[in-house]
Formats: C-alpha cells, structure tokens, sequence
C-alpha cells in the first residue's frame, strides 16, 4: 500500500510539473465544448484474482492541447472479483514531440490515482477489498468523425486491496467532445 501511494503521488507531481499554462482568460473562456464524455471496455490482469473484462464511463476535461484529465468510474468482472474504482486519470500528448512524423495520430502517455473496493470471492468466502491504485500507462487516439475519437491504451495498476490486485489492463473506447 505504502509503495503504491508513494507512486501514486509521485506521479501525480510529475503530471502538474508538465508546462500547463492556464491563463485566466483561458478560464474565463470555459464553455461546454471543452468537456467530452469518455467510455470504453478493458480486459485486466490482476495478480492474485482471476483476470476479467471491465468497463469505464466518465467526464473529461482539455486542460491544455496536450493533457487531457478524465474523472471515471471503473467496474471489473471475474469469476472471484467484483470491483469498482473511481479514478482521475491524466494523458499527455507527446506526438507534436516527434517532428519526423506530423500524420501520427495521437500518442500520449498517462497516469492515474483511484481508490478501488469491492469483493473476493474464494470458494464462498467472501472479503471485502479496498485500496488506493496508481496506474502508468501509454496509448493511441485517432479522430474517426468531427468530435468523436478512438482511444487505446495499455497499462500497469499497482493495487494493494488487501490483497494484490495489480496486473496489467488494455482498453479501448471513444471520446465525444461537445
């Protein structure tokens, strides 16, 4: 638990460092259009349950044209675990980085704080689980019509729930911008 919230906070700290620069005019500015709705399905690996698919749905937010912060719920399935997390995650788009190739769709790398809880099931014994995730992670985004985009990612959670559910997740899912 220690190590994964030290990573978690130490992430979260290198995310912030980025150069974002919010103006108050830029805040003054703020309208709907800068939200979009984000959903997806993901499969994870967990190291002492069962590996199973997922689901996210949430809100997020443009800070800047290269980081992106999404507010989500997460619901995982498997045969011996049933959890649900609420995250903040945070992508940055380092693909204007890479002057060689202007075409490339979006590349970013991401970072993400949650908290998790649920239940274990083992042979009908049942414990309930919670603990603070940390997630790392890179992935691809490509537009697919005006204001919808395709999302991709792969990732590592680290998550001490009382027990170790860490493992690595693949997701895919679509973001509309209003």
């Amino acid at each position: 638990m220690k190590k994964s919230l030290l990573a978690g906070i130490l992430i979260l700290a290198i995310i912030f460092v980025l150069p974002v620069t919010l103006n108050a005019q830029e805040v003054n500015d703020f309208d709907l259009s800068d939200l979009s709705a984000v959903a997806g399905i993901s499969y994870t690996t967990f190291n002492e349950a069962d590996d199973g698919p997922g689901i996210y749905l949430g809100a997020g937010l443009e800070a800047t044209p290269e980081l992106f912060a999404v507010a989500q719920y997460e619901r995982y399935f498997t045969s011996n675990l049933s959890l649900n997390g609420i995250a903040g995650t945070f992508s940055y788009d380092y693909s204007g980085l890479l002057d060689f190739a202007p075409d490339l769709p979006e590349l970013f790398i991401l970072g993400g704080l949650g908290y998790y809880f649920g239940e274990y099931d083992d042979n009908n014994d049942s414990e309930d689980v919670s603990g603070m995730g940390v997630r790392l992670g890179t992935g691809v985004a490509q537009e697919i019509a005006e204001d919808l985009d395709f999302r991709a990612s792969l990732g590592y959670r680290l998550l001490d729930a009382d027990r170790d559910l860490s493992g690595f997740e693949v997701s895919g899912g679509i973001s509309y911008s209003f």
